[in-house]
């Protein structure tokens, strides 16, 4: 199968769909990573508050997804 990317091009034909693949599976974990955080969070923050530090709250814990 030909193509006209230039990008794609730089790659043997043979690792063109491997490279697609890992760039597909890549993308969706630092995309999905965002909305994966915000689910846990509140699990997170009162799993901290247990064993950590009972005056943690949901609004100081938000910097961690910057970290990640």
């Amino acid at each position: 199968m030909e193509t006209e990317d230039h990008l794609i091009k730089l790659f043997p034909p043979k690792w063109r769909a491997t490279v697609v693949i890992t760039a597909g599976v890549v993308l969706q974990f630092t995309l999905g990573l965002v909305y994966t955080f915000g689910n846990i969070l509140p699990y997170l923050t009162s799993y901290i508050r247990w064993k950590v530090n009972p005056e943690q709250t949901q609004g100081s814990l938000i910097w961690l997804q910057s970290l990640m």
